[in-house]
């Protein structure tokens, strides 16, 4: 087998050579797995939203941000049920995610399929969840929350994500 460097990855992607699957470039976000390809100035016209996620989003998407959109869409209620766990986990931490509530309740109420996105800040401090549909004509919702992500509690403190449920 043999071993490859991301130093490697990227001088074969800034040459030409090799594959430039999943790579992020800071001016257009090239490919992603099989090719939805999203100009920065497209993402910037969905996140026209006045609530604080999308401003904050906008914000830090002009400010040099990296950024990418899913090739595959998937249903909505399954992207709300694990981001409605994940906002749990969050919670769990200590940590309150800008607009992920609200963006669960958006996305469960969408009914059709959704594509996800990421925006991250040209200095790692923060991170942004995109729900975009399925044509890439309209964001959904967004949200956000600073990196790092604060440790978990200890295992002894910690409560279940799931309620039992009735037992057979």
């Amino acid at each position: 087998m043999t071993r490859v460097s991301l130093l490697d990855v990227i001088q074969r992607s800034a040459t030409g050579g090799g594959r430039s699957v999943g790579l992020r470039t800071r001016s257009l976000y090239r490919t992603i797995r099989t090719g939805v390809t999203m100009e920065r100035h497209e993402l910037e016209a969905l996140l026209t939203g006045d609530d604080e996620a999308s401003v904050r989003a906008l914000s830090t998407l002009r400010s040099g941000a990296t950024y990418w959109v899913g090739d595959g869409a998937q249903p909505a209620a399954q992207h709300a049920e694990v981001f409605k766990l994940r906002l749990k986990r969050m919670r769990r931490r200590g940590l309150e995610p800008l607009g992920l509530e609200r963006a669960v309740q958006l996305v469960s109420e969408q009914g059709r399929p959704v594509r996800t996105g990421m925006i991250h800040a040209a200095d790692r401090t923060w991170v942004t969840l995109l729900f975009v549909t399925e044509d890439t004509t309209a964001l959904v919702a967004c949200a956000g929350w600073p990196l790092p992500l604060p440790p978990p509690p200890p295992l002894a403190t910690r409560e279940p994500l799931l309620e039992a449920g009735p037992s057979a």
